[in-house]
């Protein structure tokens, strides 16, 4: 399709809008509905308290619509504390679960054991010192699809078909919110109405059209593509009006609402409207900063046929104009993607945003089919948040649950469970200190194992903290739009999905895989100095070690060809997916593997000393399943040929390969081609996903010492992307040193 170039004024007139401009009383307002409401019901089940805390806040709460509005609704970020186990912040960036306040919940119910307890305190202490990482929501793709094919009325219809006689458990809390949901839809179009009173003439009639869209919303499924995109954006205020969003991330929205705008296009062209309401529906996830929301496009329908569509072109370029670090944009990749599509991807991908994530359809499909999702379903994938991949509205896996941090894993086995610089110490399969390690097969077997134990343990957590979260800290809105809960009278997060699975990620992947080829070649092979010493250069970050470290630096390294470098990386992805798959979870659905680190490579690494690859403690590890930063010696296409060894369907949590190239790459005749032709052999040889920053070291160098000039500057980070300054030092440096290739 021919898209325009430009954007309307009355979308440049939006994005200007203030994005907290909502009222600050929201914040308060909603922990004290549910505070008050649990003092007056003593004993009321959490799902009730939580249904009907969301229906009075969605009654009372502030709302807000502009005059430039073209969709309505205003997303303002909540204070989840009373209805999750997290801190008292709105900050999403500095939020963390409270697994002490888990625990004491645990203690509250049928689950109890001292054992349990005792199993839960270890690992929330493994993840105070760095072992792991847990976030117990909001990484999910709820069911905008089935909410919008079916609508508010038929919903209500089902639950109030599939309640319990005496009007509990989780369909009826549904019920409650479902309810509020088509209240809430009055109080805008009442809100849309009294606006255009005042509103300048040239706004009138849109707050008029948005009003009867909103009271034809509050009961049945849209009439038109706009009402469509007014309901997928309402939708995603109602679910943050919910749940604390690690990614309520909203998935393939070209497939889903492509029906409502091919009915509107046999009536007459209304491209230029739709192009005006992806915008317009990009401004609003743009303003709502933190969310990291994904969007998918392209790829291939459930019935396996092309899915490139209009859409999927507006998407790509309402990205690339309104140059926002939100929403995230995943496109998918097959062989039948026009080249048309394809150049569209590649201006964005110029434009140095890090969007869009690239995955490859013939992978990625697999991969969900291991998880035991349905051909049909694993064609229909969208990725959540930063590029985990899951069907949207059938399969709540809640994709950020655990991280395991292989490089803390080594650490640990090195110093037999001590934490260097700390009085901490983490508990191994065994005691080590009678262990000399006389050989290298003895210390990487010793690794493997315990590879294997804190992976267990920490999926054995896991499993406890998932069947005790949904008992206090239910979602029966969200439960309300995801296939399968309504019928089941089972929240979602108590396995009333179609697929309920869960996941394990991982951190460090090729600082542990270099540490361990340093040990090799420094103290087994060159003798170039003993454990013992290597183990004392760590504890003192190779202080008065400098000849050591650089021996250390010089040994092979992950992503140069190396033999060793990929049996080693090959050995431990299959042990560790291996371990991973072999469990059930607690919700009944298969175990998959997550090989990206979202941020978790700089915090990990900030909790983590000295690496015997050369890393000096407290800095980044290597991120995702990418190479360490500024290792690689012979280009992309050895990373890639490395990266590959490994069997890419066996990710079916996603993956990231992250690459930097030069703005002027892509100014040299022929680059440009090279780079379409070098992705494609990527995806042929078996690769999951890739993504790119296009940007300078010398940028990103004057934008941290100078970030008032450089406000504007999105990057990629690993899976998402965010704007530069607002990322910490140790992921700014990170990102800094990373290889910038001028050639492939």
């Amino acid at each position: 399709m021919v898209l325009s170039g430009q954007l309307s004024e009355r979308i440049l007139a939006l994005s200007k809008k203030e994005h907290m401009s909502a009222s600050p009383k929201n914040d308060t307002l909603r922990n004290g509905i549910i505070k008050r409401i649990r003092k007056e019901h003593p004993g009321m089940a959490p799902g009730r308290v939580l249904a009907l805390a969301f229906a009075e806040y969605l009654d009372t709460k502030d709302i807000c619509i502009f005059d430039e509005d073209i969709i309505a609704g205003h997303i303002q970020k909540e204070n989840y504390s009373e209805s999750q186990p997290v801190e008292d912040v709105t900050d999403y960036s500095g939020t963390s679960f409270q697994i002490g306040r888990e625990i004491d919940k645990y203690r509250e119910t049928d689950l109890y054991t001292p054992e349990g307890e005792a199993l839960l305190t270890d690992y929330m202490d493994a993840c105070g010192q760095g072992l792991f990482s847990r976030w117990g929501a909001g990484h999910v793709l709820p069911g905008f699809e089935h909410f919008i094919n079916t609508g508010i009325g038929e919903l209500i219809k089902r639950a109030e078909e599939h309640i319990q006689p005496d009007g509990t458990g989780p369909t009826a809390d549904s019920l409650i919110t479902l309810k509020a949901a088509s209240r809430y839809f009055l109080r805008y179009a009442a809100l849309a109405e009294e606006r255009a009173k005042s509103a300048p003439e040239k706004y009138r009639d849109q707050l008029l059209r948005i009003a009867s869209a909103c009271r034809n919303l509050s009961l049945n499924r849209p009439s038109s593509f706009f009402e469509a995109v007014q309901l997928l954006w309402m939708t995603q205020e109602l679910l943050v009006a919910e749940s604390l969003t690690g990614s309520l991330s909203i998935g393939r929205i070209d497939q889903f609402l492509y029906p409502y705008y091919m009915k509107d296009m046999e009536k007459g062209d209304i491209s230029a409207e739709a192009e005006e309401l992806i915008d317009a529906l990009f401004v609003k996830l743009g303003n709502f900063r933190e969310g990291y929301q994904n969007v998918c496009l392209g790829g291939m329908t459930r019935e396996g046929k092309s899915g490139y569509n209009d859409i999927s072109y507006m998407g790509l370029r309402s990205c690339r104009l309104l140059k926002k670090d939100q929403p995230l944009i995943v496109v998918r990749v097959n062989s039948m993607m026009p080249d048309s599509f394809w150049e569209e991807v590649q201006k964005l991908i110029e434009c140095g945003m890090g969007f869009p994530a690239l995955f490859n359809d013939d992978i990625v499909i697999p991969a969900k089919m291991k998880m035991g999702i349905s051909l049909e379903d694993a064609r229909n994938y969208a990725a959540v948040g930063c590029v985990e991949i899951s069907v949207g509205g059938r399969e709540f896996s809640n994709t950020e649950s655990i991280r395991v941090n292989w490089g803390k894993i080594l650490e640990a086995l090195l110093f037999n469970g001590d934490c260097p610089g700390t009085d901490k110490k983490i508990k191994l399969s065994r005691e080590y200190s009678d262990v000399s390690f006389d050989t290298f097969d003895e210390l990487y077997k010793a690794y493997k194992d315990e590879l294997i134990y804190q992976t267990e343990f920490g999926i054995r957590a896991n499993d406890l903290l998932d069947l005790n979260y949904g008992r206090h800290w239910p979602v029966p809105f969200m439960s309300a739009i995801e296939e399968g809960c309504l019928e089941k009278d089972r929240d979602v997060t108590m396995g009333g999905a179609v697929y309920n699975n869960s996941v394990v990620n991982t951190c460090a992947i090729a600082t542990t895989v270099n540490s361990l080829i340093a040990l090799k070649e420094a103290v087994y092979e060159r003798k170039l100095a003993t454990l013992e010493q290597v183990k004392d250069a760590l504890r003192n970050d190779f202080k008065g070690e400098d000849i050591l470290r650089q021996q250390l630096l010089n040994a092979d390294k992950f992503g140069n060809g190396a033999k060793i470098t990929k049996e080693i990386t090959k050995e431990l992805t299959d042990l560790f997916v291996s371990t991973v798959t072999a469990h059930r979870g607690a919700r009944g659905g298969s175990y998959g593997c997550g090989f990206y680190t979202v941020a978790h490579h700089a915090g990990m690494g900030g909790a983590t000393g000295a690496t015997p690859d050369g890393r000096h403690a407290n800095t980044s590890f290597s991120s995702s399943f990418s190479p360490t930063q500024g290792s690689e010696l012979y280009g992309p296409t050895e990373v890639i040929r490395t990266v590959t060894e490994v069997d890419h369907t066996d990710f079916g949590n996603g993956m990231v390969l992250d690459m930097k190239f030069t703005p002027s790459f892509f100014l040299a005749d022929g680059h440009r081609m090279a780079f379409r032709h070098m992705i494609e052999t990527y995806f042929m040889l078996g690769g999951m996903e890739i993504q790119f920053n296009v940007v300078s070291r010398e940028t990103l160098i004057a934008a941290q010492e100078d970030p008032e000039s450089y406000r504007d500057l999105i990057v990629r980070v690993s899976g998402f992307s965010a704007y530069f300054c607002t990322l910490g030092k140790l992921l700014q440096d990170e990102i800094i040193k990373r290889t910038e290739y001028e050639r492939i």
